[in-house]
């Protein structure tokens, strides 16, 4: 089993630039905050340009989305930056959220079949988000 001991993970979103913008505030923060933690920087904004958050003297490790789902690549041994082609990728992950607060989420977007189940509420669409930071340690 790996631990991330005192660490920082901060899962990125790139749906927008303002989203991306977040993330990079969100982790030079958590470096203000936390000097001694490892910081880990995971999601879509890092798999897309893995480079440009390996670049920031803020962050230890970089996690394709592939990658964070892997106990070895929170070891300390384990590469600085590991992100892998996500086009690649043909499965899913089995643990997606299927709802948010008894709201069911529409995976297919609005139109999607989903969406017209006779006696449902309408489900809620997500279509960004703030950078979600998980601690570990103290």
């Amino acid at each position: 089993m790996a631990t991330t001991g005192d660490a920082v993970i901060v899962n990125t979103c790139a749906v927008t630039s303002e989203a991306e913008r977040k993330a990079r505030q969100a982790i030079r923060r958590a470096r203000r905050e936390r000097p001694a933690a490892r910081v880990i920087v995971t999601g879509c904004s890092a798999q897309i340009d893995p480079a440009r958050y390996a670049a920031m003297p803020e962050v230890d490790q970089v996690l394709g989305n592939l990658a964070k789902l892997s106990a070895e690549s929170y070891r300390a041994t384990a590469p600085r930056l590991v992100a892998d082609d996500i086009m690649a990728v043909r499965k899913t992950a089995a643990h997606l959220v299927e709802d948010v607060a008894g709201r069911r989420l529409c995976p297919g977007g609005q139109g999607s079949e989903e969406q017209e189940d006779e006696g449902q509420e309408e489900p809620l669409h997500v279509t960004a988000h703030a950078p979600v930071i998980a601690s570990a340690g103290p």
